[in-house]
């Protein structure tokens, strides 16, 4: 049996017009999957990028936790305490003598700890004494009082007494003027006040030193440089570390809250740009 032509034409235009809904249906749906499965591709990289963060931050509090304990237990010791009691009243010939003792519990700190790269002990009555493991120097208080003693992160370690500060940006050679263009490098560092124990005077500053390449390992090592970089900041938003050296010193676009730094025992933070 043969359709009338206007039939066939409207059968045909349903046709048509059923194919054509299906079609936009079709297309709705496939876009409404589409953004359904990239925001969940996109919530779950989030998810392992702040996970990842997370862990950074752990590893990082988990090693100056670590200088934290360290720099307390290179405290434990006799000839340390007698030292720190007594210590505005040693002549610098007295000071000097225990040299051979401070150099000898500096080696055997780092030897057991290499993520320790240098130890020192500062007074405003002798000047500075420690060094690494391979070199011990002293610093007369002359020369050691206008770079230090007068320095803006001295006065915090003597305000935050007990607890260390972390200091970011001083060369290798801050500490070692005899050290080389070639051989030197950025630190990070841990500074207390201590006293003896039941001395109400604090006697003495206390440094714990940390590679910055070290640190920036921990966090830097598995990054793609074409991704961005990664640092981190004081409480000032300064970075004291970072993937690229360069940046070092220099002022980051992000400031840690003050109120959320202080807060914190350490006040560091990490970010990727």
């Amino acid at each position: 049996m043969k359709w009338p032509a206007k039939l066939q034409s409207l059968r045909t235009q349903l046709i048509l017009v059923f194919m054509l809904i299906s079609l936009i249906v079709l297309s709705a749906a496939s876009y409404y999957m589409y953004s359904i499965m990239q925001n969940m591709i996109k919530d779950q990289n989030q998810r392992s990028l702040y996970q990842q963060f997370q862990q950074l931050d752990h590893n990082i509090r988990a090693l100056f936790a670590d200088i934290d304990r360290l720099s307390k237990l290179f405290l434990q010791d006799e000839q340390m305490q007698q030292l720190l009691l007594h210590l505005s009243d040693k002549s610098e010939l007295e000071f000097l003598n225990y040299k051979n003792m401070l150099h000898a519990r500096i080696n055997t700190f780092i030897g057991n700890y290499g993520f320790v790269h240098s130890v020192y002990l500062t007074s405003e009555s002798q000047g500075a004494i420690g060094g690494t493991a391979d070199t011990t120097l002293v610093h007369p208080k002359e020369d050691w009082g206008n770079s230090f003693f007068g320095s803006a992160f001295y006065r915090r370690t003597l305000e935050s007494f007990p607890e260390p500060i972390i200091v970011g940006g001083l060369k290798k050679s801050f500490y070692n003027p005899y050290m080389t263009e070639a051989n030197d490098g950025t630190l990070v560092s841990l500074m207390r006040g201590v006293r003896a124990i039941y001395d109400p005077k604090t006697s003495a500053t206390l440094i714990f030193n940390v590679d910055e390449r070290y640190l920036a390992s921990i966090y830097a090592v598995e990054l793609d440089a074409e991704g961005g970089d990664m640092y981190m900041t004081d409480s000032d938003g300064v970075i004291i570390s970072s993937s690229r050296p360069e940046r070092i010193g220099t002022r980051s676009p992000f400031r840690p809250r003050r109120a959320r730094a202080a807060r914190r025992k350490f006040s560091a933070a990490a970010t990727l740009s």
